[in-house]
């Protein structure tokens, strides 16, 4: 796995446009240069399977309506073009269950909302 620098793409998905928005924001105040967001798993898999996507971290929502961010995961972790790719859960789901699950399915980090800037920048780092 390549190590995690400014110049790593990101893409953010997440169903709420604040939340996009709030942790684009983050993202970019800390230096990051190249930030990409979806509003879907689908919207996010079509990014995901450009030729020239060169997505290097994921940070997805866990809760969205029509696929879950877990179910994202499971299919990231399934594809063999995507299996080592960084994946961090942002969640407002606080249950131990759910954090379970994630796990089991290979997520690399997990965090609760309201995501804190430096606890965010500490679980991207610990990725390198």
């Amino acid at each position: 796995m390549a190590s995690i620098t400014t110049e790593t793409r990101i893409l953010i998905v997440d169903d709420a446009l604040t939340a996009r928005i709030a942790l684009r924001n983050q993202i970019e105040k800390a230096g990051f240069k190249s930030v990409v967001d979806a509003a879907s798993v689908a919207a996010a898999w079509a990014i995901l399977e450009k030729p020239d996507s060169q997505i290097g971290l994921i940070l997805s929502d866990h809760n969205m309506p029509e696929e879950t961010g877990l179910s994202f995961l499971i299919r990231v972790r399934a594809d063999p073009r995507f299996k080592g790719l960084p994946f961090v859960m942002i969640t407002a789901e606080g249950e131990s269950s759910s954090m379970v699950a994630a796990i089991k399915a290979g997520v690399s980090q997990y965090l609760v909302k309201p995501v804190q800037t430096e606890l965010l920048l500490k679980k991207i780092s610990s990725l390198t």
